[in-house]
């Protein structure tokens, strides 16, 4: 199990590396210089709005079915069907109360479309991630890999014609940018739809009243995870629009530095979609639990340090590059928001884990406390400090979390990360702040060819202090594995 994490991990980050990027970069940063700050900023607000109600589509179905089906593979066909007919109904409600608060705050009519077009993605996106839970479930997780980034990949082509090369490039509207997305997600569901097909023989769509009501108090506990990690992760664009009434303008320059957190937050995301069906159906064998604890730890570590030492050393070069008008503003925004990725990468290994495990009541309870407190940071923060406030405020609720959702672990668990591993963890870290600060000060040379050297000595210097194995990696290179 271990060995197939990490073919399954290296497959997944090699491919999201090479797309993803691409896409946030290359095709989404260049359509926010197209229409500018202000009104990216409130196309951000109504996404964020909009992210903070799926809770009302996805009630903790996700997390349930991931983790339920990867126990019970062969209860697919039974669940698929009533959970896909449910799925419909509460996206409707979903809509309506979404189109509905748009109304009652006030917001321009104008962007009505944009707000019911954003509406519908959220609704697709989570549809999508809901039928590759069932993929992965069923144990095909190379499957799932792949299917990881094809929406990105057809947003790429899409949008990348559309704001590169199609004559309408200079009339470029933001909504265009939420019709692109809906192709690419709704063509992403069709494909995961036909696996599924594949699998089954059939595919259909009913509605049992009694399956819903056992379903939604199963889910119920997920859905109040659900929903306070997104209001503690989304609540800060909303809250700077309400608090501050700029037309968007805070949030705008906020999502410069977020746009990374959010491409770098890929990685947690895909260690702990991974992880959660692993996790799930070894739950009972501590030893296989410790090892996907302690090689998810250690890839978790590697990747997110490098990452956020590359990112907090050159931000204002990359802020620089990302937006012409940039100020140290900028860059000091983003600085606090990848210190903040470091804390969200590592709390996937151990949030999952929760999950998994069924502990629950206690991850919630954590978890609540992490909304008031980032309201409050938000509230007191944001009206002084703006958008630099706003990421305090997630560095401070992103590092208590991650530490309160180790302490469950341990303690719920039984589960330690050993003396001698966090002793590496920490001399990586220590490594990292040594090599790429001593680059930047001592090597005058463009700053891209600093960061790609500090990046490949740092990756050489995980092999000499052990963070990684050398003889796991050969092994996995020079064995067959099942797939």
């Amino acid at each position: 199990m271990k060995k197939e994490f990490l073919i399954n991990i290296i497959f997944l980050l090699g491919i999201n590396l090479l797309i993803k990027p691409i896409y946030l970069f290359g095709v989404d940063l260049h359509i926010q210089n197209m229409v500018g700050v202000d009104t990216y900023g409130m196309y951000k607000v109504l996404f964020n709005i909009a992210f903070l109600l799926q809770f009302i589509h996805e009630p903790g179905i996700q997390s349930y079915n991931s983790q339920n089906i990867a126990k019970n593979p062969d209860q697919l066909g039974f669940h698929l069907p009533r959970i896909l007919g449910l799925k419909v109904i509460l996206g409707m409600v979903y809509f309506g109360l979404a189109i509905g608060y748009f109304a009652w705050k006030g917001y321009d009519p104008s962007l009505r479309p944009l707000m019911m077009v954003v509406t519908a993605n959220l609704f697709l996106s989570t549809l999508f991630i809901y039928l590759r839970t069932n993929i992965a479930g069923i144990g095909k997780y190379r499957i799932d890999s792949l299917l990881s980034t094809i929406d990105k990949v057809l947003m790429l082509i899409i949008l990348g014609v559309l704001s590169w090369v199609s004559p309408f490039r200079e009339n470029f509207e933001i909504i265009w940018l939420a019709y692109g997305q809906m192709a690419a997600f709704g063509i992403s569901c069709v494909v995961a739809l036909g696996i599924l097909y594949k699998h089954l023989g059939k595919i259909g769509f009913t509605f049992s009243w009694d399956y819903t009501k056992k379903l939604l108090k199963w889910s119920a506990p997920y859905a109040l995870i659900l929903l306070t990690m997104s209001a503690y992760t989304r609540m800060d664009s909303v809250m700077l629009e309400h608090i501050l009434d700029d037309g968007g303008r805070e949030s705008g320059i906020y999502e410069y530095g977020y746009r990374f957190l959010d491409a770098l937050n890929m990685i947690g995301y895909l260690f702990a979609a991974l992880l959660l069906p692993m996790y799930a159906s070894n739950i009972k064998d501590s030893k296989i639990i410790k090892d996907l604890v302690d090689v998810g730890l250690r890839l978790m570590v590697l990747v997110t340090f490098v990452g956020a030492a590359a990112t907090i050393t050159y931000r204002h070069e990359i802020m620089n590059w990302a937006h012409a008008d940039a100020t140290s503003y900028y860059g000091d925004i983003m600085l606090y928001l990848m210190f903040s990725f470091i804390a969200l990468s590592i709390a996937y290994i151990f949030g999952s884990l929760l999950v998994a495990n069924n502990s629950l009541k206690k991850f919630n309870l954590l978890l609540i406390s992490g909304v008031v407190l980032n309201f409050a940071l938000n509230y007191y923060l944001i009206p002084d400090q703006q958008a630099l406030g706003a990421a305090k405020a997630t560095l401070i609720t992103q590092t208590l979390m991650t530490a309160g959702q180790i302490f469950l672990v341990a303690t719920i668990m039984k589960v330690k990360i050993n003396t001698r591993l966090l002793f590496i963890v920490l001399g990586f870290g220590l490594f990292c702040i040594l090599i790429f600060g001593s680059i930047y000060a001592f090597l005058p040379m463009n700053w891209i060819i600093r960061a790609v050297l500090s990046i490949f000595i740092s990756l050489i210097g995980a092999l000499f202090i052990r963070l990684v194995d050398i003889r796991m990696i050969t092994d996995l290179i020079s064995k067959k594995n099942p797939t």
